[in-house]
């Protein structure tokens, strides 16, 4: 395709190991403004592999326009304090967390068995001054797709429905947008809290606020798990997804190529591929038990097509794997997952990786720096 060129993207998938670190710079030619965007950062165990890969990611007091945070385990935020003090970070859009911070505190306990009552203040002060904007849940009568109507990221308010793409910039960089899902379900959070405040302790009901005692957490552990469970029938990797593609497909066409570089092969372009550009980021939601599919499909209606690599959600675990998140990607040209090499995890399931294998072209990104996965993207008028 011959495109006379208004914008590149190039997203990069940096070789941390069992984390996630995902980045995009979008650059117009004719403007020295370009924009940079991460998903997620963090890694575990913390090592210097992510430190390096943050040092090098730009030149020194460069800013990151948006940084989307998918969850608060520590292996997709612990970098975010190294980040923040060496760039400056913008806009950070993160799942709803005013009002719902004690939900994150369980459901970190339950997942690590760490009692850290800090997540939510922790995060706000490694992130310092950039401006928070909290993607509410979804309710059960409003399960519309996305509007065509895109939002400025200087707009928006606080609370965000997600319904809107986000554009960075309305008069320079409104080619390219972003679409973001918080799938939890704010009946299932409300009745969450319900059945917590009627677990017995010590004589007496639980509060909300109990939850913020470390103690009083370990001491009622198998309660919170066995009513997580019944509310969330066994899922608890909740994360914001984020659709990542191009805004103007009236006007506007793509054309991408895929870079890996490993020991083995430096410099190893893919075929090229027309008008395919998204990428659905899916941190570590959970397909499997959840209705995490069916939330993305009724948001992103149509825009499936649109996807041409996807983030295998949760390191490639079998656990949170469904075959039919593949089916409904109808035109998926690569997937990837990010895993640590060894690690106790056993990330990625080879199962996964294969099943995937025969959808797409299938990538496994270790911590080895040789090993980073890029995509560019060209974007022109048609």
């Amino acid at each position: 395709m011959n495109l006379r060129k208004e914008l590149q993207v190039v997203r990069t998938i940096h070789p941390v190991g069992q984390g996630a670190f995902y980045s995009e710079t979008l650059h117009r030619p004719e403007i020295n403004n370009d924009k940079h965007i991460v998903y997620d950062c963090g890694v575990l165990p913390y090592s210097s592999r992510l430190e390096e890969e943050i040092k090098n990611f730009l030149p020194d007091g460069s800013t990151i326009d948006i940084m989307f945070i998918s969850h608060f385990h520590a292996d997709h935020v612990n970098g975010l304090k190294l980040l923040s003090r060496k760039y400056k970070i913008k806009n950070v859009v993160l799942p709803q967390i005013d009002g719902y911070d004690w939900l994150y505190v369980i459901e970190n306990y339950l997942t690590t068995g760490i009692a850290d009552v800090n997540i939510i203040p922790d995060i706000r002060g490694a992130v310092g001054d950039a401006k928070i904007i909290q993607v509410a849940p979804r309710d059960e009568n409003s399960d519309r797709n996305v509007s065509d109507e895109s939002a400025s990221i200087d707009g928006i308010v606080d609370l965000f429905n997600g319904q809107s793409p986000i554009v960075i910039d309305r008069q320079n960089f409104a080619l390219w947008h972003y679409i973001v899902v918080n799938p939890l379900l704010k009946g299932d959070m409300d009745a969450l809290r319900t059945a917590i405040e009627n677990i017995d302790y010590d004589g007496r009901k639980i509060t909300i606020g109990d939850l913020y005692k470390p103690e009083i957490l370990v001491a009622i552990r198998k309660d919170l798990q066995a009513v997580y469970k019944s509310v969330f029938k066994g899922g608890n990797e909740y994360s914001m997804c984020m659709l990542s593609e191009l805004a103007d497909r009236k006007d506007y066409g793509t054309y991408s190529w895929l870079n890996r570089r490993n020991r083995l092969c430096m410099g190893c372009w893919c075929d090229g591929y027309n008008d395919i550009d998204g990428c659905l980021y899916c941190g570590d939601a959970d397909f499997f038990h959840c209705d995490t599919l069916d939330c993305l499909k009724k948001r992103l209606r149509g825009r499936e097509n649109n996807v041409g690599m996807l983030q295998l959600p949760h390191h490639g675990s079998k656990e949170n794997f469904n075959i039919e998140l593949l089916n409904w990607l109808g035109n998926l040209m690569a997937s990837f997952a990010c895993y640590g090499n060894p690690n106790r995890y056993n990330h990625p399931s080879s199962d996964v990786m294969g099943t995937a294998g025969t959808y797409s072209h299938v990538i496994g990104v270790n911590q080895f720096k040789s090993n980073v996965l890029t995509e560019r993207i060209d974007v022109g008028r048609k």
